[in-house]
């Protein structure tokens, strides 16, 4: 019947994330503890596949297909794989200016904001939807994290001789567009699902986009509330942080304000 068709193509498509999952963590793990593997994420491996398209087939290619797919439903294992295939990008971007350029190149900026725009239903549900998981909030604020240290990567080698305003002008920009701002504005937001953790990432990264961003007063006022909240005795998420804790919120908030000050003048 169709109903049993279809569990099995679930039950296939559960084993194939798995598989994927796996080979995403090996691949993030050697990545991240091996300089050995930088190269190895440009190495074109077209010839290993029935690859019909002339660019060339790399592991930071195919990892950015993976986390660009659209589907519905997919369960823990597709969460899984999702997760695994953000950490290997991580390890073959980070440090790695040679396959951040690739990923440049072959729009991986715009991929992973198309993923932030349907993940957080920024076009549905701009102020938020009430109906994402802690898993998408913590996925979301980890992209973000990843885009803000390739910005800081690329800003920290500015005047060694080690790079070109031009490509650091593409990168910037690529990780700068409307759902890269978007997202770390509404993730500072004390959603329910939400966690410290991943509002302190959105605040990291919106002290990082700011100056390439459209903040308007919107945005400032919802740092302000996070500033207030951190001050706060009600007992809530951000109320109870230890001393180090909370200076650590307030420099990052009081950064973030100095920044926006002319947010919709």
């Amino acid at each position: 019947s169709a109903v049993a068709e279809g569990e099995e193509e679930q039950a296939h498509r559960a084993v194939v994330d798995e598989i994927q999952a796996a080979a995403a963590w090996a691949i993030g793990t050697a990545a991240k503890n091996s300089e050995e593997f930088h190269g190895w994420a440009l190495e074109d491996l077209a010839g290993a596949f029935e690859s019909s398209s002339d660019q060339p087939l790399t592991a930071v290619s195919m990892i950015l297909s993976a986390l660009g797919e659209r589907r519905s439903g997919g369960g823990g294992a597709a969460q899984a794989k999702r997760q695994r295939c953000l950490y290997a990008l991580g390890s073959l971007l980070r440090g790695n200016r040679a396959s951040t350029r690739h990923f440049v190149d072959i729009g991986g900026p715009a991929i992973l904001g198309a993923g932030l725009a349907e993940g957080l239903r920024l076009d549905a549900a701009p102020g938020g939807s009430s109906d994402l998981t802690a898993a998408d909030y913590k996925h979301a604020s980890k992209v973000l994290g990843l885009g803000n240290d390739l910005i800081a990567d690329v800003l920290n080698n500015e005047g060694t001789g080690d790079g070109d305003s031009g490509y650091r002008d593409r990168l910037i920009g690529s990780v700068t567009t409307e759902p890269w701002c978007r997202a770390a504005s509404l993730l500072v937001r004390p959603f329910p699902s939400s966690s410290m953790q991943v509002r302190e990432r959105a605040l990291e990264a919106m002290l990082t986009l700011a100056p390439y961003c459209r903040y308007g007063k919107d945005d400032r006022r919802a740092v302000e509330l996070v500033a207030a909240e951190v001050h706060s005795s009600d007992g809530g998420s951000l109320s109870g942080l230890d001393a180090e804790f909370k200076a650590q919120f307030l420099s990052i908030i009081n950064s973030i304000l100095e920044k926006t000050g002319d947010a919709g003048s």
